[in-house]
């Protein structure tokens, strides 16, 4: 081998790994239950893959810290790894709480303030979706006590992009208002249900937030907009192999690959006779 060759090689190498310190996997779930619906994971599933974290020392930052790094342009520490739920389900007090606090893990978990004690079962809600009970402003007190940190998913879990704007600033507005009167702490991050928004929702977020949380399936990065930050699903990882691949440039080419799949299926979707 030549040495031109060799240093292309050598340099090729050193890109991977200091690109590897620019991303981080945010995971995100929903439910910790057995019903097998596609936003639950089984609970012993659930610990397994918290445990794999542990085991493999993965640094599990909150979603203030991966904000700081994007904002401030510097590498996320290594093995980084962020854990988010949506909805605020309650099984995520009585089943994923027990196993954080196990493994010493933070999270960030979305509340519906307008649901929160209540069912899970906001308009346009689909058929195949359990209805199940959301967490008590106790239970939610209980965990900001032990680190757990809270954002908004706003007042009443609506598809932001199908009503109108003044009506969608209310939502994200008033939920944020709630849930910092009830804590009595700022709440400064965000998700989008349904990962729906566009340019006009993502500005109003941008005035209230410091940072949000979408569905785009993929790392987030050093380049990635702190108001759309790129999450993954649970769905995706939930093979015991996959999960293994979590900073490797294999799960890199899978994430690719299902994202081509979901724009092929969307795209059919949307354009039906």
């Amino acid at each position: 081998m030549n040495l031109q060759k060799k240093k292309f090689l050598w340099s090729n190498t050193i890109n991977i790994r200091m690109n590897e310190k620019f991303k981080v996997p945010i995971l995100m779930y929903h439910s910790i239950d057995d019903s097998n619906s596609v936003i639950s994971i089984d609970p012993h599933r659930f610990k397994a893959q918290m445990r794999f974290l542990k085991d493999r020392a993965f640094n599990v930052l909150s979603l203030y810290e991966v904000i700081s790094c994007i904002k401030n342009k510097r590498a996320f520490p290594d093995k980084s790894v962020v854990i988010t739920f949506d909805d605020g389900f309650k099984n995520v007090f009585t089943e994923a709480f027990p196993i954080l606090q196990e493994y010493g893990f933070s999270a960030t978990i979305f509340l519906v303030p307008n649901y929160c004690g209540k069912l899970n079962n906001w308009p346009g809600q689909p058929d195949y979706i359990k209805p199940q009970l959301l967490l008590t402003w106790n239970e939610i007190r209980e965990m900001e006590q032990y680190g757990i940190q809270f954002g908004s998913h706003t007042l009443n879990h609506p598809h932001l992009t199908q009503i109108h704007t003044e009506e969608a600033e209310k939502e994200i507005l008033l939920s944020k208002g709630i849930i910092e009167d009830i804590l009595q702490k700022k709440i400064d991050l965000f998700a989008y249900p349904y990962g729906d928004f566009d340019r006009h929702i993502k500005k109003i977020v941008s005035q209230l937030f410091i940072g949000s949380c979408s569905t785009n399936l993929g790392f987030a990065c050093n380049k990635s907009d702190l108001y759309a930050l790129e999450r993954i699903d649970f769905f995706y990882i939930k093979n015991d192999w996959i999960l293994k691949q979590l900073l490797s440039l294999n799960l890199v080419t899978y994430l690719k690959c299902r994202n081509i799949l979901r724009t092929v299926r969307n795209f059919g979707i949307f354009n039906r006779n």
